[in-house]
């Protein structure tokens, strides 16, 4: 039977998040959980398979899904969830996370809010994240999904069991 791991940026609430909101909720006792290393930790990193230490030489992801085959873990997907407001320097932060699975040819996704309230000042989304991600679709042939984190004037909604994870609504339904 396929077996895969959840990777994740320490935060193993978002993972159980991602498994069940996804197809992965069907595979049940066959979901593992692994916690992510930076290449600067030098005790852990190294004992993380190859294929993902490969998309971590840029930035550490916040979730990497794997299929596990023949003892190798195969990047199926990689997830970003960005909750800071989406001015076009905070996306771009983030930016080189999605060039590091286009260039490996692992398909992402990045959650995103579309506006967000902050100081009493509501801040909108600006295009230039998606032009950037079409342009990475253009030059390494894979997919770069933008979904937008759900929000009510501004206020980023949470999901009641996993509170760091968008609430399952609108786009975010998509995922599943």
């Amino acid at each position: 039977m396929t077996q895969f791991t959840i990777w994740h940026d320490n935060d193993i609430n978002l993972a159980h998040w991602v498994k069940r909101n996804t197809i992965l909720s069907k595979y049940k006792s066959n979901v593992f959980y692994q916690r992510l290393f930076p290449p600067t930790n030098r005790s852990q990193f190294p004992k993380m398979p190859r294929e993902i230490q490969q998309l971590l030489y840029l930035d550490k992801h916040d979730i990497i899904i794997t299929c596990i085959e023949s003892g190798a873990h195969i990047p199926i997907i990689t997830l970003e969830f960005m909750t800071h407001t989406p001015q076009s320097q905070h996306t771009k932060q983030r930016f080189c996370r999605i060039v590091s699975s286009a260039e490996h040819r692992v398909p992402c996704a990045f959650i995103i809010p579309e506006k967000k309230l902050s100081g009493g000042q509501i801040y909108k989304c600006t295009t230039d994240i998606f032009y950037a991600f079409q342009k990475l679709m253009d030059i390494h042939k894979v997919p770069v999904f933008g979904y937008f984190w759900p929000d009510e004037n501004g206020n980023l909604k949470h999901s009641r069991r996993h509170p760091s994870a968008p609430r399952e609504e609108g786009q975010i339904v998509i995922l599943g």
